[in-house]
Formats: structure tokens, C-alpha cells, sequence
């Protein structure tokens, strides 16, 4: 008993911390955002979304070894295997070097190779920000070298620490991104500020990464070398959740790589701009679930699967009810919040867009923490495969969808292309965590969730719709729908026990961590 009730606390902690890594950032956003796409203006900002998007991409090249580096860690810190974690930390730290010097060069060499293989007319826009693209591969490369200094503190559990550095990170960067705004530089300019914004930070993730470990762990982190069998098995585990990840890049990239093809680089902002908003609901799904994969993983080493099973049905079922509040509430007020946060104009184009993404989205936070229980309990097969069906299917309903209906067909591939999902979840929970009665179960839930839903919807649109008239009444409206769907899902008896008990230890342990971290 001892040990869940220790277990949950950390989860609580950890989950807190989170949420104020997650929160901080979105809130940074919402002020500098606007001051961005105006300055840059539509089409500028569709070619800096572009670049950035790019760099993500490239980031597949690591070929999962990150995720199978974060669960090994996990395993052999949850078993004590020292050995494991020295040969581990230098074949890891090999493999990043090498991902980041060919990901650089790949970054480099794509403007010029695009300048010579496209037409001018389509890419010929794209020549005076070769230097952004320089500086993009140098920040790739800088964070591929950090990668195991990241990755130490979510395994290890220490989500305080990634808080400690995320918070001051993201804060310095855009009040940076605010200094090019008002020196009136390109965007050039903005990806060379972060690259050097991101190396000064190198050496503070490593000195809090050192204090993380132990003496004996802490001697293996600048170790450089090769072990036959780490690699084998890192690769092993991270090529089939390089394939998830493939999937998931696609469904996240490869639209926004084909827009500006297709359609120029300001239909990508249109494009981009509700999607940056809508994308924060599996985002907070993943901040919430951030602490299943090391548990799980954690739990696995030690044998110890009915912790897992409980886990996943609570954090599931917790995590779909928040997450279809937050979507109501995005949806009932979808053009106020791109009318107020940034023009009428973005609005009446990207409105349908930001609708149909809002449903996409949910549908990705209630995977997201499948998927890491998935990774966590190494059962991958299944998820590469629906991983793979989704990415095809998501590039075979852009080629249709694109041409014909535009940033709207775009959305509406990335929301059809999820289908694969629903039967990911069938097997998981049937074959995997040998499960029963989940049919029943999702049914009260999805008649719970509809009454809800409904219920909230209206109130939104024909009591506190109307009275919105400004961006700081969209925030309001938002926050006052969201209270309103928990406090409704509670007066109707919909929340089991076990989630009341839970929602109310997290708030008293949210509002400790948040006053202990003002403290500092």
C-alpha cells in the first residue's frame, strides 16, 4: 500500500510540474505569436513555420533511438544494472553525434538542392533565407548532442528539473524573438539567436543532468564508444518506434510540407495558425500522461503488470474526460479566438480549419497515452503497424483532398486518417492488458461525455458567446467552459470515485509545487 501511495504522489509531482512547463509556454505564445505573424506578415511566417517544420522532421533520423534510449535507461535504473547504463550512456552519446552531424547536413543541403530541382516560381522565394537554413543545422545538430541530457531527467522522474530549465528557456527565447521583432531583423536573424540560445543551454541541461545521477552514472555521461549489444537492442526497439514516429510525423509535417507547395506559404499560415492552437489539447493529454512511459516502463522491469492495468484505466479515462472539456470549448468559440488573437482575416479562412482539427486532436490525446503505454510494456508491434496504415492513408487522402478543397481537405485527411487508432486501442486493452468489459465501459462513457458535451455547448453558444468581444473575454470564455464541463460531469454523478479522489489530490499537490517554485 505503502508503495502505490508513494507511487501516486510522485505521479501527482511529477504531473504538476509538468503542467507548469506546459502552461508557462502557452501563455508565452499566446502574447508573442500575434506580434510575430504581424511583423513577418502571412507569407513570411508560412516560410519561418516551413523551416521550423523542416528541422522537426529531420529529427526522424535518430531512427527511435531516443525513445529506445529512454526506455532502456528506465529499465536499468528500475533494475539496478549499472553495467547496462555505462554501456548504454557511450553508445547513445556515438549514435547522437552522428544523427546530428548528418540531420545538420541534410538541413544545409535541402535549400540548395530545392534552388536546382524546383521550379523558381514555386522556390525561387525561399533563396534569401539560405542562412536560416545554416543556422537551422547548426540547432539541430547542437540539440541531437543534447539529447541524452533530456532525456535523463523524464526517465529518472525528475519532471522539477525539466521545469527548473524549460520555464527560463522558453521565456529567454521569445523575449529574443521579441528583440528581432522590434530590431527589425529577418528570419534569419531568429533561427541564428536560437541556435546560440540553445548551445548556451547545452551546459545547463548537462550541469543539472549531472546532479541527477548518482557519482558512479554521472562518471558514464561523457563517455563516447560502442557496445554491439545496446546498439542491436536500441535499434531493435527504436526502429519499430521509428515507425510510429514516422506516422506521426506524417500526420504532424507532411501537410505543412505540401501546403506551401501546393498552395504558397500563406495558406500554410492559415493552415498553421489553428493548428498551433488546437494542438495544445493532446499536448496537455501528453504532459498529463508524460509520466505513463517511465512508470510503465518502470513497472514492466519489475514484473509488476496489475500496476500497469491500473494505471492505464485511470489516466485514460481521466484524460479523455479533460480533454473532450477542452474540446468543446475550442470548438464553441473557434472564430472569436482567432478573430481577437489575431485578425478577422485569419478568422473567416481557418475557422472550418480549426474546427475539424479540434476533433483530430482529441483523438490524438486520448492515443498519446496509449501509445506510451505501449512503449512502456515494449509491445510495438501493433502500434508501428497502425503507425504505418495511418501515414499512407493520411498521404493518400492529401493527394485527393489537397487539390480539391484546399487547407480545409487538408484538415480533413489528418482527421480520416486516425481511424486505424480505434482499433489499436480494441487491441491493446483486449490482448495486452487482457482487459474485459471495456464495451460497456465506453458506452456509459461516451453517453456521459455526449450529455456533457451538449449540455456545455449550449450554454457557450447562446449565453457566453455573445457577450464576447475581445481576447481576454476568449480566455475567460474558455476557462468558464471548461470549469463547467467538470462541474456539470460531477453534479450528474459521472465521475467514478477514484477520479474525484484523484482530481483533488493533484489540485492540493498543483497549487504546492506552483507556490514552492514562485518561492524560488
Amino acid at each position: 500500500m505503502d508503495t502505490i501511495i508513494n507511487t501516486k504522489e510522485r505521479a501527482f509531482k511529477n504531473i504538476s510540474y509538468s503542467l507548469l512547463s506546459f502552461g508557462w509556454p502557452v501563455i508565452i505564445a499566446i502574447v508573442i505569436t500575434p506580434i510575430i505573424v504581424h511583423y513577418f506578415g502571412i507569407k513570411e511566417y508560412g516560410i519561418y513555420i516551413f523551416i521550423s517544420t523542416l528541422i522537426s522532421l529531420v529529427g526522424l533520423l535518430d531512427l527511435g533511438i531516443s525513445t529506445a534510449v529512454g526506455k532502456f535507461i528506465a529499465s536499468y535504473h528500475g533494475g539496478n544494472n549499472i553495467e547496462g547504463l555505462r554501456n548504454l550512456f557511450k553508445t547513445a552519446n556515438s549514435i547522437f553525434f552522428v544523427v546530428g552531424i548528418v540531420g545538420a547536413l541534410s538541413i544545409i543541403s535541402s535549400i540548395f538542392l530545392a534552388l536546382n530541382f524546383f521550379p523558381s516560381e514555386l522556390i525561387g522565394s525561399y533563396r534569401e533565407y539560405i542562412p536560416a537554413f545554416i543556422y537551422g543545422g547548426i540547432l539541430f545538430f547542437i540539440n541531437s548532442m543534447n539529447a541524452l541530457n533530456i532525456i535523463i531527467p523524464t526517465v529518472y522522474q525528475r519532471f522539477d528539473i525539466k521545469t527548473k530549465i524549460g520555464i527560463p528557456f522558453v521565456t529567454i527565447q521569445q523575449l529574443l524573438i521579441l528583440g528581432v521583432v522590434f530590431m527589425q531583423w529577418s528570419i534569419n536573424a531568429l533561427f541564428f539567436i536560437q541556435a546560440l540560445l540553445m548551445f548556451f543551454f547545452y551546459f545547463i541541461y548537462r550541469h543539472y543532468t549531472k546532479k541527477i545521477l548518482g557519482p558512479v552514472e554521472r562518471s558514464f555521461l561523457g563517455m563516447y564508444g560502442w557496445d554491439m549489444k545496446e546498439a542491436f537492442n536500441c535499434y531493435k526497439f527504436g526502429l519499430i518506434s521509428f515507425l510510429n514516429d514516422l506516422a506521426g510525423s506524417s500526420l504532424t509535417y507532411l501537410d505543412r510540407m505540401i501546403i506551401p507547395l501546393f498552395l504558397g506559404p500563406s495558406n500554410l499560415t492559415f493552415y498553421s495558425l489553428p493548428g498551433s492552437v488546437t494542438n495544445k489539447i493532446p499536448t496537455f493529454s501528453n504532459t498529463l500522461s508524460s509520466v505513463v512511459f517511465p512508470m510503465t516502463a518502470h513497472f514492466e522491469g519489475g514484473g509488476n503488470r496489475d500496476m500497469t492495468k491500473n494505471l492505464y484505466i485511470r489516466s485514460m479515462r481521466l484524460i479523455t474526460i479533460i480533454s473532450t472539456a477542452i474540446t468543446v470549448s475550442f470548438i464553441a468559440f473557434a472564430y472569436q479566438m482567432l478573430q481577437y488573437w489575431i485578425s478577422s482575416n485569419v478568422a473567416d479562412k481557418a475557422t472550418n480549419v480549426l474546427i475539424i482539427l479540434a476533433v483530430t486532436n482529441f483523438i490524438l490525446a486520448v492515443t498519446v497515452p496509449l501509445s506510451n503505454f505501449l512503449l512502456g510494456m515494449g509491445k510495438l508491434r501493433m502500434l508501428s503497424i497502425t503507425s504505418a496504415m495511418t501515414a499512407i492513408l493520411n498521404a493518400v487522402l492529401l493527394i485527393i483532398l489537397l487539390p480539391r478543397f484546399g487547407i480545409v481537405g487538408a484538415a480533413w485527411a489528418y482527421l480520416l486518417a486516425l481511424v486505424p487508432y480505434i482499433f489499436l486501442m480494441y487491441k491493446t486493452e483486449k490482448h495486452y492488458l487482457e482487459l474485459t468489459f471495456r464495451r460497456a465501459h465506453y458506452l456509459k462513457l461516451i453517453t456521459q461525455l455526449f450529455v456533457t458535451s451538449a449540455l456545455v455547448f449550449l450554454v457557450d453558444v447562446f449565453i457566453v458567446k455573445p457577450i464576447v468581444s475581445s481576447f481576454l473575454l476568449v480566455i475567460l470564455a474558455l476557462m468558464f467552459s471548461c470549469v463547467l464541463f467538470v462541474v456539470i460531469h460531477y453534479l450528474f454523478g459521472f465521475f467514478e470515485k477514484e477520479d474525484t479522489y484523484d482530481i483533488l489530490s493533484f489540485t492540493k499537490q498543483a497549487f504546492v509545487t506552483l507556490g514552492g517554485h514562485l518561492k524560488k
